[in-house]
This record gives C-alpha cells, structure tokens and sequence, in this order.
C-alpha cells in the first residue's frame, strides 16, 4: 500500500486542483521528526503552569502515548516531582486519566472534552496548529497543554487546497 500511494502521489493526474479535494498524510514522523515538544502551557485561574505540568507528568508516566514524552521532558526541565498516580487509565479516544493527591485528572482531546462540557466552546481558545490535551481536575476544565513537532528539515510538505491547509489527528479526535 505505501508503494501504491507513494506512486500516486508522483503522477500528475493527482495533483489536479480542480479534481483532488482531499489529500491524506501520516505525518508523525514522516513529514515531521516524530518528536513532539511541550510549547505552551495554558492553566486557567487558579491553577499554575507548574501544578498544571506537575499533576499531568505524574499521570503522564504511564502512557505510551506519543506526548507523554513531550510531558515528562518538559517536568525534568522544570525539575518538578512527581507525585504517586493511582487508577490510572488509558482508553482509546477518551484519553488518560487517574488519580493523583486524592484529585481525579483526565487528560484528553478539546472535542472529548467540549462533549462532556460543552459550555466550554464559549471561552476556549481558538483551534491553533499543532496538538494539545485538555486537563480536567475534579471533573473541571484545569487548562490546555499545546505542543509541536518540527517538519522534517527537506522533506516538510505543504499542500493548499482551496484556503484551507487543514491538519487532522486521530489525537485531536479525529478518525
């Protein structure tokens, strides 16, 4: 299959505007280098970027999701300690969560998180490229983290179709 698409891609007929709408990349390490970073932390009132970080590195420690790394980084840097993370749970399109100092923590995608509080649509930032994790605290909307990955030094790619360069991830709650 890559092969077949591989090839398509390198005819002509593909790169028609008037006939290609759509186009679809796996672009975690193939148009990027695969290796996400913590860019912004964006705790709402109450909350500190370090609290955020801290309660969501100790949670963070036990996924295999491609952030976590991204996560546990950024908390060395800020040389945070961990604290013990119990009922720690990881199902597919609904994110992480457990429990840390006696608070329930979810971590997991703004569309996840606007259908449990979709009131939240109102004071949301808006959509910005790249990847982010909603934090719920206690069942409360706690803050955004946003992170980026580098395209790929000679190998970015970019296409426009229309006005639109549309990026979609199965972490952002699509597919």
């Amino acid at each position: 299959c890559r092969h077949a698409v591989a090839s398509s891609l390198k005819t002509q007929r593909f790169w028609r505007r008037s006939t290609q709408r759509t186009a679809i990349f796996d672009k975690t390490g193939t148009l990027t280098y695969g290796e996400p970073k913590l860019i912004e932390l964006l705790p709402v009132a109450g909350y500190t970027e370090e609290y955020l970080l801290q309660i969501v590195a100790s949670i963070e420690r036990y996924s295999k999701h491609p952030l976590s790394g991204a996560i546990l980084e950024a908390a060395e840097a800020r040389r945070l300690v961990l604290h013990e993370a119990t009922e720690v749970g990881e199902r597919p399109g609904e994110g992480l969560q457990g429990a840390v100092g006696g608070r329930r923590v979810q971590i997991t995608s703004r569309n996840r998180l606007l259908m449990q509080l979709p009131d939240l649509s109102q004071v949301l930032q808006p959509v910005s490229g790249g990847l982010e994790c909603a934090v719920l605290i206690d069942e409360r909307y706690a803050g955004m983290l946003l992170f980026r990955d580098e395209p790929r030094a000679g190998g970015a790619f970019r296409a426009t179709f229309g006005t639109q360069t549309p990026l979609r991830s199965r972490d952002a709650g699509f597919g």
